[in-house]
């Protein structure tokens, strides 16, 4: 759950949402009871449990830090 009041925290959220890992709520719908639908939904629904192996798989499989900065040291 990603609330957003600023920055990039709408990217973000946008981002989870998009990717089924989380959801996203705006300043306006942020309330207790939202928040906690919200996050007994994340806990509950084996739909976001499984996004976030498939974005953490997807994860794994970049180069890493180390990698990265030796093709751009070439």
């Amino acid at each position: 759950m990603v609330p957003c009041r600023a920055s990039d925290q709408f990217l973000n959220a946008e981002a989870c949402a998009k990717s089924g890992t989380g959801l996203a709520l705006e300043p306006g719908e942020a309330s207790v009871e939202s928040i906690r639908a919200a996050v007994k939904r994340s806990l509950t629904e084996d739909v976001f449990r499984q996004a976030a192996r498939r974005v953490s798989a997807d994860i794994s499989a970049m180069p890493s830090p180390a990698d990265v900065a030796e093709i751009l040291a070439r």
